[in-house]
């Protein structure tokens, strides 16, 4: 709120541009999600964290990724592949909206957007060895498929 308010063309501390600000507390909430010292610095890929933050710094790309990401879910049923192709289209889509916006064209969002993406591919590498081998399982199996596989609906196994 502090650097929303700031006044235009007053500087900052540090001289930093407003967004940097923004970005870094984004950048640090990703980090403390992915690195987590309650989990020995394990954590999770940053995805929902990185996706929560960005909300807030630039809406309409999240929303395109967001779209991307429930359409290629619905297509594949795989989590990964969904939030892969979400990261892939994040800077693209922010880099469109950006140049679309009365405001000035802040590259600080661009980067910072672009940096996440390549982050959150980069911690989802498993998975892509997985999704490039034909082994990362669906988040979700139809019926027909589950009654292959665990037998004839009230069978005890």
């Amino acid at each position: 709120i502090l650097v929303n308010a700031w006044p235009e063309g007053e500087p900052t501390p540090l001289h930093f541009p407003p967004d940097l600000y923004r970005v870094i507390a984004a950048f640090l909430a990703a980090i403390g999600h992915t690195f987590s010292p309650f989990v020995d610095f394990h954590g999770g890929k940053g995805v929902a964290t990185s996706a929560g933050a960005l909300a807030v710094l630039e809406p309409f790309p999240v929303l395109v990724a967001l779209v991307v990401f429930i359409v290629v879910l619905w297509a594949s049923r795989i989590v990964s592949l969904g939030s892969l192709s979400a990261a892939a289209i994040l800077p693209v889509a922010a880099i469109f909206f950006e140049y679309q916006s009365p405001n000035s064209l802040s590259i600080t969002l661009i980067v910072f957007s672009t940096v996440l993406s390549i982050w959150v591919i980069f911690k989802h590498r498993g998975n892509i060895r997985r999704l490039s081998q034909g082994t990362e399982p669906p988040f979700f199996e139809d019926n027909k498929q589950d009654e292959k596989n665990h037998g004839e609906a009230g069978e005890d196994h």
